[in-house]
């Protein structure tokens, strides 16, 4: 895969799978999908456009990452353990997607994927 992105971390993919107890109530779980996929991550502090009210404490951090196109990469996407190049931990998350933009290349394909992403507040 040629890229002209530089990507120097990793992170697992888990998707999202509902299983339904015997009382009929649906419980979410994640099962890992990618393991050490190559990423950029960048926190930031959001925009006004990026939140409409107030953000908490827990949503003032907003991390930006890129994931090439051969992610499987769906809004019910979690993402866990970002690695640096070095495999030191730096973040062990799970992350929540927010946003997703496909990116094209010069091909006009998709390219890469550019996320928006938030801790998750609750499991």
């Amino acid at each position: 895969m040629s890229i002209y992105m530089k990507m120097p971390h990793r992170a697992d993919i888990y998707q999202k799978t509902t299983t339904t107890s015997q009382a009929g109530q649906k419980k979410a779980s994640w099962i890992k999908d990618q393991d050490s996929i190559h990423c950029f991550y960048s926190p930031r502090r959001p925009t006004p456009d990026d939140v409409r009210s107030k953000p908490t404490f827990e949503q003032w951090v907003v991390i930006d990452m890129f994931f090439p196109a051969s992610a499987n990469i769906s809004s019910s996407t979690r993402i866990q353990n970002v690695r640096d190049r070095a495999g030191n931990l730096v973040d062990s998350g799970p992350l929540e997607i927010t946003q997703i933009t496909k990116q094209p290349g010069f091909s006009g394909k998709v390219h890469h994927y550019m996320l928006m992403v938030q801790k998750v507040i609750e499991n």
